[in-house]
């Protein structure tokens, strides 16, 4: 029970790297008020507020069930819940989720695409799903090893 307890600590710490990046961005940087899901897609916000739990439950028990105990299981999972939990914790205090980075990529003939905003909690869900997809294979075949 306790190991399950564990995987608590790194989801703090990364709330609290996307916490203060998000304070800092509202008080030092232009920001995006996002009222949507990702790039910024609409979406009724009461049922926003009430999925994102569900979803979240519904990862976890993914996870629990799907993969064997490992570090790459705790690290891909403490990165989608430390997102999803940044964003959330966003709309509960806001209403929306504060986006404060920004890309302009350049083409070619001088314009530029304009990448939508996202902020550290994107990031953290981007990075955990790339390792699920990257070593899902690696991850079932331990898993039927045992």
């Amino acid at each position: 029970m306790l190991n399950k307890f564990l995987l608590l600590i790194p989801v703090l710490l990364l709330l609290a790297i996307d916490y203060l990046s998000k304070l800092t961005a509202v008080t030092l940087y232009p920001f995006v008020k996002n009222h949507g899901i990702a790039f910024g897609m609409p979406i009724p916000k009461p049922l926003l507020i009430l999925l994102t739990p569900a979803l979240i439950l519904a990862i976890i028990y993914f996870f629990y069930t799907e993969f064997p105990k490992s570090s790459l299981r705790d690290t891909s999972l403490s990165l989608i819940l430390a997102g999803a939990l940044g964003n959330y914790l966003d709309r509960l205090t806001y209403g929306y989720v504060i986006d404060f980075i920004s890309i302009d990529i350049p083409l070619p003939g001088g314009s530029t695409l304009h990448y939508p905003s996202f902020n550290i909690a994107d990031v953290y869900i981007f990075l955990g799903v790339l390792l699920v997809l990257a070593f899902y294979g690696k991850i079932k075949r331990t898993k039927s090893k045992k």
